[in-house]
């Protein structure tokens, strides 16, 4: 302050301040709480949820989802329990093809009743081969080092691995698991460790490319086949305009609200349908070859052009990437020349909802394996109409009159054109402009369809007060500590996240819903 007569007290400035913010805050809060209310049949949103997704799916369940209308999806798709892992199920393939007697005969997890089951027990076999008496069934067990305790690769058998158990105490529980195979089942055995067939691929590098060459299709996941981010692919990194061109930036309004609440959507459980039991003939290429409606795992050959469009169907490549390419190839060796790879080179398994296969098929590509399907005989158009519309609506209003609006005849046919076309009737003496109401709004409106997706094993947050309860936590076998710190004298903050094994997906959780946004 420039003015040296008057008395400055910071200290009596500071509570000045926060006694202000504080009433502001309050302000705030209660007129959020009356706004959520009046729209929500009454629902307080600090006791409904924490998060804002988590007080969208609230509102829609309460006010406008009939009972049992929307159903939970397992995460890792219905047949996770076929599951097995690719190095297991390449080995399979590969003893096949070394013993021709057995090739096509091994049951394992590809075939479409899955796994061998050894009664009474609660085992699951990787590879079970029925021989010739008088031989006995061969029973392939490809031990994973990780989960069987490999004393080769976890000398230190105290060491705490899969589920929380030491490696001695996975590796005992291993040989028991042999033992009871051999002599109270009758089986005969064929044991490989991962790190055994590791150091074969090694000394072998024609081995090692047959074994990458074997091909391991995994039961469909929604969540790693189906959903998918958006489009962060630059297909051109510098373009200079010519005379007669200009470059635009397109901004399309609502645009998740809008697909919620103009689309149909699945309701109820699907058909699950493997390869064994689909009856279409291969290959498409026609949309109308597709009998199905819902989630599709296939193999696609793509066009080598589109007619100056870009690509559909996304594509992860072997490191992770989101792409869109025309090639698998190409994508996965980020080629930037001329494609010169094999039809079989190019295509790919991917899952994607009928409507990205059907339109895809109109593009040129082509479907020449369909590996499994959920099929879905019930859909809803209106499943997220009702909420849409209250929060496009709010949004609206909160927008105030758009530009050039300004006579009461000019508002009147705006409200009748939005209603006409949104099917939205606008309150006129509530159209004002509200930046706050308007973020609120469109955060409503936008983040419900992601809450149907929730990511499994997110992280929390844990405090310990005393020594006992922070290493507690730090030697909790079903979390990983990612970091801590050291709040005050009584008090320890730790960030965790449940281990893969141990976390458990959200009861919210719609995935199927949440891939045709």
């Amino acid at each position: 302050m420039n003015n040296p007569t008057i008395h400055f007290q910071l200290r009596e400035q500071l509570i000045i301040y926060c006694l202000n913010d504080v009433a502001i805050l309050r302000e705030s809060v209660l007129r959020f709480r009356h706004l959520i209310g009046e729209h929500t049949q009454k629902l307080d949103p600090f006791i409904a949820a924490s998060t804002a997704a988590g007080l969208a799916l609230t509102t829609l369940r309460r006010c406008f989802l009939p009972e049992n209308w929307l159903v939970h999806s397992p995460e890792g798709g219905y047949l996770r329990g076929r599951r097995a892992s690719a190095e297991s199920q390449r080995y399979i393939k590969l003893f096949e093809k070394e013993n021709p007697e057995a090739e096509g005969k091994v049951q394992c997890a590809q075939w479409a009743i899955g796994e061998a089951h050894v009664e009474d027990t609660g085992y699951r076999l990787d590879g079970l081969w029925y021989r010739s008496p008088p031989l006995r069934p061969l029973a392939i067990e490809y031990m994973g080092c990780y989960y069987h305790g490999c004393p080769i690769c976890f000398p230190v058998r105290s060491q705490r691995l899969a589920a929380g158990k030491t490696a001695e105490e996975l590796y005992e529980r291993t040989q028991h698991r042999l033992w009871e195979l051999e002599h109270q089942h009758g089986y005969a055995l064929h044991v490989v460790w991962g790190h055994e067939m590791k150091e074969r691929l090694n000394g072998n590098p024609g081995l090692k490319r047959q074994w990458w060459e074997i091909e391991y299709v995994k039961p469909m996941d929604p969540r790693e086949d189906c959903l998918r981010g958006g489009r962060t692919e630059p297909f051109k990194l510098h373009h200079v305009c010519g005379n007669d061109e200009e470059i635009l930036y397109i901004d399309i309004v609502s645009l998740y609200p809008y697909v919620m609440k103009a689309r149909e959507f699945p309701i109820g459980h699907p058909t699950v349908l493997t390869r064994e039991t689909l009856l279409n003939s291969l290959p498409w290429t026609r949309p109308n070859n597709n009998a199905y409606k819902g989630l599709l795992l296939v193999r696609v050959v793509p066009p080598t052009s589109i007619r100056g469009l870009p690509p559909l169907l996304g594509y992860r490549t072997h490191d992770g990437r989101l792409t869109f390419p025309l090639c698998a190839a190409c994508a996965d060796d980020r080629q930037q020349h001329q494609c010169h790879h094999s039809e079989k080179q190019r295509a790919w398994v991917s899952g994607y909802t009928h409507v990205e296969v059907n339109k895809a098929l109109e593009l040129g590509y082509k479907v020449i394996d369909v590996h499994e399907v959920w099929h879905y005989e019930r859909w809803d158009p209106d499943l997220f109409k009702g909420y849409v519309n209250t929060f496009v609506g709010l949004k609206q209003q909160a927008s105030g009159w758009p530009q050039g609006c300004e006579t009461l005849e000019q508002k009147q046919r705006y409200v009748a054109d939005f209603e006409q076309v949104e099917g939205i009737r606008l309150e006129m003496a509530k159209v004002e402009f509200n930046p706050g109401l308007r973020m609120i709004a469109k955060i409503l409106a936008n983040s419900l369809w992601g809450k149907l997706a929730q990511r499994v094993g997110g992280t929390e947050i844990r405090y310990a007060r005393t020594p006992a309860e922070f290493h507690q936590i730090l030697e909790d076998p079903t979390l990983d500590t990612l970091d801590f710190a050291h709040v005050s004298e009584e008090m320890d903050r730790c960030v965790v996240r449940k281990k893969a094994e141990f976390a458990t997906a959200p009861e919210t959780n719609c995935l199927p819903v949440a891939a045709f946004v």
